[in-house]
């Protein structure tokens, strides 16, 4: 690979010109516009989810169905994706 000095000058310029860029400054910036700058939505689809409820009532179907770890019927129970795809896990 061969150093090319045309490339080199035009990257150079470019840089220089990004420096020279002036951001607007805004000290009232907060985390809202923060997140909507960054693309991430006000609410998640998992937000009223608390994941210990969950597992405690899956933990509680095993029992009751007498579902043992790694069968078929187990791996439907906690893998499954009912919000995504509508399966049902039993």
């Amino acid at each position: 690979m061969t150093f090319d000095v045309w490339k080199q000058a035009k990257l150079m310029n470019g840089f220089e010109q990004l420096k020279s860029v002036s951001l607007p400054e805004s000290e009232d910036t907060e985390i809202k516009d923060l997140k909507k700058l960054a693309g991430i939505p006000n609410m998640s689809p998992l937000a009223g989810m608390n994941m210990s409820v969950t597992g405690t009532e899956k933990g509680e179907m095993m029992k009751k169905n007498n579902i043992q770890p790694g069968t078929p019927e187990w791996f439907k129970l906690w893998f499954s994706l009912p919000y995504m795809t509508g399966e049902k896990p039993l």
